[in-house]
């Protein structure tokens, strides 16, 4: 009974060391067939099979919820990030953000950008910093493909707020036209310029606020469509005065 049970044992021993000579002599016979004949060839492709492994190891193991590498807030690193950090960033730039209305080089008025109702979208803005889709993380390298800088606003308006700014702002923008004058000033003649006069519709700053992309933590310049209303007279106009002037000045 014993014997029979040793020779059971030796025989599943060479059994097991026939199978596993044979997968070894199937894989040499592969591993010759397709890998290159000289040596140095097959370093290089063991060096690619390496980067590529170890690589797509690391994408798969990057959290879903952290900053990727390359994500940034106004030059800020948002590399690992966590949310929490990634939302204190955001916030701290949008607070920083800045509106300047301006009717051509005659009038402009700068107002923070949440005094216009506005309130950023941060969940929004974190998704993108920190969006990597899982089909991507296969692919080698992509890992820093994912540049997110983060310089434009995802931002919606609450109305009441945005249509009292508009309001207001509309009122600041709309002045009457100012003539060309002439005047004296030691004993030299001067010329204002004149200025055109402006009429501006509160609903065309409220469209034009909501058509601007909003440039993160810093100030952004929006033109707004004015009616404008041309003055009684113009420096040229009053060439001829000026030049009567000043001859008669030039009398002792």
């Amino acid at each position: 009974m014993v014997a029979a049970r040793k020779a059971e044992k030796q025989t599943i021993k060479r059994h097991t060391q026939h199978a596993a000579h044979a997968v070894k002599t199937t894989i040499a016979r592969h591993y010759t067939a397709y890998m290159p004949a000289k040596k140095h060839h097959r370093v290089l492709v063991w060096v690619v099979f390496l980067f590529v492994s170890i690589s797509i190891g690391i994408q798969m193991a990057y959290p879903i919820d952290r900053g990727l590498p390359l994500a940034s807030v106004q030059g800020r690193s948002m590399g690992l990030a966590t949310h929490s950090q990634m939302a204190e960033a955001v916030v701290k730039a949008f607070e920083a953000s800045k509106l300047k209305l301006t009717i051509g080089k005659d009038k402009t008025v700068e107002y923070p950008l949440k005094l216009a109702g506005a309130e950023p979208d941060t969940e929004q803005m974190i998704a993108k910093m920190s969006d990597y889709p899982f089909w991507q993380r296969f692919i080698p390298g992509s890992l820093f493909w994912q540049s997110v800088q983060l310089s434009i606003v995802d931002v919606y308006y609450a109305n009441k707020p945005l249509q009292a700014f508009a309001t207001a702002r509309s009122k600041e923008l709309t002045f009457p036209s100012q003539p060309a004058r002439l005047s004296v000033d030691g004993g030299q003649i001067k010329v204002s310029d004149a200025v055109e006069g402006s009429t501006v519709e509160a609903k065309k700053i409220v469209d034009a606020i909501n058509a601007a992309d909003i440039t993160l933590g810093q100030t952004t310049i929006i033109t707004i469509p004015a009616t404008r209303e041309k003055p009684i007279n113009t420096a040229k106009d009053l060439e001829k005065v000026r030049l009567q002037a000043e001859t008669i000045l030039a009398h002792k």
